[in-house]
């Protein structure tokens, strides 16, 4: 799903790379109130094995661009929208621990209705915005995948969001996996906008983690979670009430 195309620039500051090299990284775009970038990762390539989610303003001129997607989207129905970088970067740069060299902050790129690539969720789309800038105001997730993981024993997901616009998106550990996004509803406890800013992870026992057995639209349902409190970490149940899916893949991530 990453396009081997080299793009110009993307020069590698010195972030957790390591050996990591500028490359190409496509991206989900969803989101209502809120816009939010989702890399679109491959186990097949080193430097496109990281699960990373952050929210961001989309620049064009100086004007904000997502209400312009969200009305596009109203208008079309279309369920899924990308964002393709113009300029190469390393991802562990948008995290960077080194203090003489700041994370990357922002990156230019093009919006797309539908997806950028043949074949997968969407069919190839339309680009409808381009010099964009993405510029990232909180990473809510950023997971490099481990060599050797331990494969969770029930069906998981991050959940993550801000007020009343929560999402799920499914934790990716080893191949075969999948990539999954979609909207939901939490009733059972009250998160606040600083606990939502930081994925947590959701279990849902009773629910494999396979393709299969994904979470589907309109599901009600029980997962359990655990949240940080003043006498530690605190295991919590929560009743799911799912939403819209803005995206489901598999292929990426078959090895």
């Amino acid at each position: 799903m990453e396009m081997s195309t080299p793009h110009p620039g993307g020069m590698h500051t010195h972030g957790m790379g390591g050996s990591d090299e500028p490359d190409f990284h496509g991206m989900l775009l969803f989101g209502q109130n809120t816009a939010y970038l989702s890399h679109l990762p491959m186990f097949s390539m080193p430097t496109h094995r990281y699960q990373v989610i952050m929210e961001v303003m989309l620049d064009n001129a100086g004007n904000d661009e997502w209400a312009s997607v969200v009305k596009d989207r109203e208008q079309t129905g279309t369920r899924m929208y990308s964002f393709t970088p113009t300029e190469n970067f390393v991802l562990p740069d948008l995290v960077s621990p080194d203090l003489q060299h700041p994370p990357l902050d922002s990156f230019p790129g093009t919006i797309f209705r539908g997806h950028f690539e043949p074949n997968h969720f969407e069919p190839r789309g339309k680009e409808i915005i381009s010099s964009v800038v993405a510029h990232v105001k909180n990473i809510v997730q950023f997971n490099k995948f481990a060599s050797h993981p331990q494969a969770p024993s029930n069906l998981q997901y991050f959940l993550f969001g801000k007020g009343q616009e929560l999402f799920l998106a499914h934790v990716i550990t080893s191949p075969p996996d999948f990539d999954h996004v979609l909207g939901v509803q939490v009733a059972g406890h009250q998160f606040s906008d600083a606990q939502l800013g930081h994925a947590m992870v959701v279990s849902f026992p009773g629910r494999t983690n396979d393709p299969n057995d994904k979470l589907k639209q309109q599901e009600l349902l029980t997962g359990k979670i655990q949240i940080s409190g003043q006498d530690g970490p605190q295991s919590l149940e929560v009743q799911v009430a799912t939403g819209k899916e803005y995206y489901f893949e598999t292929r990426d991530l078959a090895k």
